[in-house]
C-alpha cells in the first residue's frame, strides 16, 4: 500500500454540503475506467476539486492506492515534497524526486492519482514539458 511509503498524499475530504452531483461522479468513473486519465477543466469555483474529492470518496474501494497532490505551479517539486518513509535528511531534491518518481512510475492501475489545480501547459511548468518529450 502506498500509505506505507508516503507520509502525505491523503485526499482531503469534500465540502459536507456537496451534492446532487452523482451523475457527474458516475460519469467520471465511467471515463477513468475506459481513458485512465481524465483532465478536469473548467472556470475557477465551479465544484471540479470537490467533485473529485467526492469520487475518492466514493470509490475508494476500488482502487489499492489514492494520492493527492496539490498542484503549487512546479510539478517536479511538488514531487520532491512528498514525504516518503525512507526519505533521509542528507538526501538532495535530485535524489528525492529520482527515489520519489521511479516508485510513483511502477504504480499500476489500482493507484488513483489526483492532481488538483493542475492549471499550466507545458511552456509554463518545464518538467510538464520534459515529461511529454519523454513520453513521445
Amino acid at each position: 500500500m502506498i500509505s506505507d511509503f508516503i507520509m502525505e498524499g491523503n485526499v482531503p475530504k469534500p465540502c459536507r454540503y456537496f451534492w446532487g452531483r452523482e451523475k457527474e461522479i458516475e460519469q467520471l468513473h465511467e471515463l477513468l475506467v475506459k481513458e485512465r486519465k481524465v483532465f478536469l477543466h473548467g472556470i475557477a469555483g465551479i465544484g471540479k476539486s470537490e467533485l473529485v474529492k467526492a469520487y475518492a470518496k466514493k470509490y475508494k474501494k476500488g482502487y489499492l492506492n489514492i494520492l493527492y497532490i496539490a498542484y503549487s505551479g512546479n510539478l517536479k517539486q511538488d514531487i520532491i515534497d512528498l514525504d516518503f518513509a525512507d526519505d533521509l535528511q542528507e538526501d538532495s531534491e535530485e535524489e528525492r524526486f529520482r527515489k520519489h518518481n521511479r516508485f510513483m512510475r511502477s504504480l499500476k492501475e489500482d493507484t488513483l492519482l489526483i492532481i488538483d489545480n493542475f492549471n499550466v501547459t507545458a511552456e509554463r511548468d518545464t518538467f510538464i514539458a520534459y515529461c511529454y518529450e519523454i513520453s513521445l
